[in-house]
């Protein structure tokens, strides 16, 4: 290492979710109002969380609608279980695409503003 430069260890990190055991129930939730038409899905196997999808326009509105990979709540009685990360200065995603994706939009908390 370079000075200046901080190597992590494994002590030095919280796993939030780690999806070869994971802690929580992930499914796919979709725009179904005002005839939402785009479908999503959520699969869990070999350590890999894998989400797929197509976002469609939303007829009624003329503009796209929404897929997303959610856990806890969303109408369901199980709530999600993730460790306490308030100490942390800094998040790691390890992500993959098999399409053309310029960004992710993520949220964490038991509130969501999706005002950006």
């Amino acid at each position: 290492s370079g000075a200046g430069t901080v190597v992590a260890t494994v002590a030095d990190e919280i796993v939030i979710e780690d999806f070869s055991a994971p802690l929580n129930t992930w499914v796919a939730l979709n725009d179904p109002v005002m005839g939402g038409r785009s479908k999503s899905s959520v699969t869990v196997a070999d350590g890999t969380a894998r989400f797929a999808g197509e976002c469609a326009i939303v007829p009624f509105l003329q503009a796209p609608g929404f897929i997303t990979m959610v856990t806890g709540g969303h109408g369901r009685r199980d709530a999600a279980v993730f460790p306490d990360v308030s100490a942390c200065t800094a998040l790691q995603v390890v992500l993959r695409t098999e399409v053309d994706y310029t960004g992710y939009y993520l949220s964490f908390g038991t509130e969501v503003d999706y005002t950006g």
